[in-house]
């Protein structure tokens, strides 16, 4: 271990062939880029592969100097594109000090059916996910005010409605809004009663023109039951 800025600590004192791993990462529907925060005295790079360090190459970092082993810097570069967990080895080739790293999503298609239960972030205590009779899952247990976020949605050149597959035993709403539960509203799902908690339907809703990559936010007025949902052209 090494210190770093602002009382925090990183990995240091690193030699060509040494690694690093993590294990059960979970990359969700995809990742596309990586970022390392790293200081050295000198050029090197860092090798991420998936499962073993002679596992599959995702990518290469190339480390110029920052400077010194005190100054960093936050270094990016794409990778292969990986889903589901895996274990992830950093495969080092020369001195560098590492503070952190993080992936980044691969953006997720409007235009293909979004799963409720695979939000980035939700507000509401007693949301929960759960399993249904003929497969896949939901979210259910909303009550007013709750709300869930799929962020690095991509719309490309526009969406303008959208349709959910959703069960309630009452009338209730669903807001469609862009970057985050007070943002820009683009639609309002009506949602009228499907008869029971148990019965899906899919309702529809026109939203405003919606382009390139947003972070959607779906904000609840009541109890719903929520299968996925998708945008259409």
């Amino acid at each position: 271990m090494t210190g770093t800025p602002n009382n925090g600590s990183g990995i240091g004192y690193i030699e060509n062939g040494n690694t690093v791993t993590y294990s059960n990462i979970d990359f969700g529907s995809g990742a596309a880029g990586f970022s390392a925060t790293v200081a050295t005295e000198v050029s090197t790079t860092i090798q991420i592969r998936a499962d073993s360090a002679a596992g599959t190459l995702l990518c290469t970092l190339y480390v110029d100097s920052t400077g010194g082993w005190n100054t960093y810097q936050t270094i990016s570069t794409s990778i292969s594109n990986i889903t589901g967990v895996h274990d992830i080895v950093l495969v080092f080739s020369g001195p560098v000090n590492v503070d952190n790293f993080i992936f980044s999503r691969s953006p997720r298609d409007a235009y293909s059916n979004i799963q409720a239960e695979d939000y980035d972030s939700s507000y509401g205590p007693n949301l929960q996910t759960f399993s249904l009779p003929g497969g896949g899952s939901a979210i259910g247990y909303i009550e007013n005010g709750y709300s869930t976020t799929y962020r690095d949605i991509d719309f490309g050149d526009g969406a303008t409605s959208v349709t959910a597959r959703v069960a309630t035993q009452i009338a209730t709403t669903i807001q469609v809004r862009s970057g985050s539960a007070s943002g820009t509203l683009l639609g309002t799902i009506n949602v009228g009663s499907t008869g029971s908690f148990d019965t899906y339907m899919d309702v529809s809703a026109a939203i405003s023109n919606t382009t390139g990559v947003k972070d959607i936010v779906l904000v609840f007025s009541g109890p719903v039951n929520v299968d996925w949902f998708v945008f259409s052209k």
